[in-house]
């Protein structure tokens, strides 16, 4: 299995491809797509649909639920995902399912609309990702925002758990061959939080006071 390097996975997710997202690069490690809700577009969202097993979310930040007006929890997550709820758009009127689906994730990126927007419950789930991405929880879900962002998109992903059409997992090698044949990238969560932890300051300023000194005033 070919690990591809942070620079090429971003590009991927930024021309709204689907990257598969493995916990670790062990046999036994649990595989995800995950792709940029921004970008979300037919042929990747049947590619979710196909190997998803029913299992596709769309991932957001506390933040941007508040904005929608959803209910945001704000409990230490580092462990679980929480706060998941389905919804599809009232503005649809698609009669196919894969469309519809997808008119309901554009509108959760279109910043003019609000919970006022959707009908609840639904056939789109939404997950709260961990305040703080990766960083604070190694999950996929964080994985699926921090890509996005990283590729200068919204910080909204869109996951799957990926699995045949009886649900089981597909094995190391069966990834490696829905890789080579849809060309996708693999990246595992321990290098999006190197990437972070290399290109993101840690330190931020929380106050700043002149000091005079003999030497003069220094801030």
């Amino acid at each position: 299995m070919k690990v591809s390097n942070m620079n090429e996975v971003l590009e991927s997710i930024s021309k709204g491809k689907v990257v598969i997202v493995l916990d670790d690069v062990s046999q036994e490690s649990k595989a995800h797509f995950a792709m940029s809700a921004e970008r979300v577009n037919p042929e990747a969202y049947a590619l979710l649909k196909k190997y998803g097993h029913n299992t596709i979310h769309v991932t957001l930040e506390a933040s941007r639920l508040i904005d929608l007006g959803f209910q945001a929890s704000y409990e230490d997550n580092s462990y679980q995902v929480v706060n998941t709820v389905s919804i599809d758009y009232k503005g649809n009127t698609e009669n196919n399912s894969l469309e519809s689906e997808m008119k309901t994730i554009e509108a959760l990126v279109n910043p003019n609309l609000s919970i006022l927007d959707f009908k609840q419950p639904g056939s789109v789930f939404i997950t709260q990702a961990s305040y703080g991405g990766v960083l604070k929880r190694a999950g996929h879900i964080e994985a699926s925002i921090d890509l996005a962002r990283l590729a200068k998109q919204k910080p909204m992903g869109i996951v799957s758990e990926i699995a045949n059409e009886k649900g089981e997992r597909l094995n190391q090698a069966e990834l490696c061959q829905l890789a080579e044949e849809y060309h996708l990238d693999f990246v595992v969560v321990e290098d999006i939080i190197a990437f972070r932890r290399k290109n993101e300051s840690m330190v931020k300023r929380a106050s700043s006071a002149k000091m005079p000194t003999r030497y003069g005033e220094f801030t």
